[in-house]
């Protein structure tokens, strides 16, 4: 096969450019090429990420298990290196720190750490609130029996102080961009003599707004109570009658519209029998208030304060009568709704 002189030169010029470079230079470029993805790669594996939930299981001491919101689960481990300390809502106060020993079932927290693995993450910070702590107590101590037969609702105690921690990082930013405006006019005002009424009137209405959205944040924990009902039961019964149901649909027909609030449940008996037996029949019943309104009106369980049974104690009529131990047979049941979340609309048409 015959070639022109110029594609013989072309020929003889490329087979020249490969024998230029060394085959020990091609190997040492591979080798410094695979040493550098050797390092790179567990600094980019080991970014730190960070997981919000709840601890639905301790299981041994440097470990827990945390379930998030959106139902997956990832083990938790943590050790002496590990900061544990109050996630504050005040930014004028020092954190508190807390011990291993705080870390109970039902606390929600939110862990920053890095993945050891798929299933399990080490923990460099791990921060919860007060009162989340407290809520998790109560969890602990009283609902977890419940929490046991529900278990579509484990975990979702906390919900209630997490919308409220969303709703006040809200309000932050209103109160700086509502600040920022004030601020923004007045100067307006100064620079344009002739706008300074209109100015004023808009630096008026700013104000306004700002100290709205002020007594919205200092009442977000301050609870009036909306609706009340009672319900009675027969000697010896902890079943709800269809008279019952009835009285609870009715109360709570209205709450899928609601905000903030809370139900507070609170069971009684009358002074027949043992005492110790009565504290647990009225418990029995303030938990069957409870199920009934979590089965059939699907509220959830982190809108329930700890239902509570107080036995014999607070009667409301004679234990000495038949009539009155009848009437002493009951749950007491107080929807307590948010006076901050009641202002919403308030601060919506300013």
């Amino acid at each position: 096969m015959m070639f022109s002189d110029k594609q013989q030169d072309t020929t003889r010029g490329s087979k020249t450019l490969r024998r230029d470079i060394p085959k020990g230079n091609r190997m040492r470029s591979c080798l410094v090429l695979a040493g550098w993805l050797a390092v790179a790669m567990p600094m980019l594996m080991a970014q730190e990420i960070a997981r919000s939930g709840v601890v639905v299981e301790v299981e041994s001491e440097g470990a827990f298990l945390l379930r998030d919101f959106d139902g997956g689960e990832i083990e938790v481990l943590f050790d002496e290196r590990t900061e544990i300390s109050e996630r504050k809502k005040n930014p004028f106060r020092r954190a508190e720190r807390y011990s291993s020993e705080q870390l109970v079932v039902g606390l929600q927290v939110d862990v920053t750490g890095y993945l050891k693995n798929k299933q399990s993450l080490l923990a460099a910070e791990i921060k919860f609130t007060k009162d989340d702590l407290r809520t998790a107590e109560i969890v602990s101590a009283r609902v977890v029996p419940l929490e046991k037969r529900i278990e579509d609702a484990q975990g979702r105690v906390g919900e209630l102080e997490q919308r409220h921690r969303e709703d006040t990082q809200d309000f932050s930013g209103q109160l700086t961009e509502l600040s920022e405006a004030y601020k923004t006019t007045r100067n307006q005002a100064h620079e344009n003599h002739e706008a300074a009424e209109r100015a004023q009137n808009t630096a008026d209405l700013a104000l306004s707004s700002v100290n709205l959205a002020t007594r919205r944040l200092n009442t977000l924990d301050d609870y009036e109570i909306g609706k009340t009902e009672t319900v009675y039961y027969k000697f010896g019964r902890v079943d709800l009658s269809d008279q019952a149901r009835r009285k609870l649909d009715d109360l709570v027909q209205d709450i899928p519209s609601q905000k903030g609030f809370l139900i507070e449940v609170k069971g009684f008996a009358s002074a027949d029998g043992d005492p110790e037996y009565n504290s647990l029949l009225s418990k029995q019943r303030a938990e069957a208030v409870v199920q009934h309104l979590i089965e059939y009106h699907h509220i959830s369980l982190r809108r329930f304060i700890a239902p509570y049974g107080f036995g014999e104690q607070h009667p409301i009529a004679d234990n000495a009568i038949p009539e009155g131990r009848s009437m002493n047979r009951r749950v007491e049941v107080r929807v307590l709704v948010s006076r901050g979340l009641g202002n919403t609309a308030e601060l919506q048409e300013m």
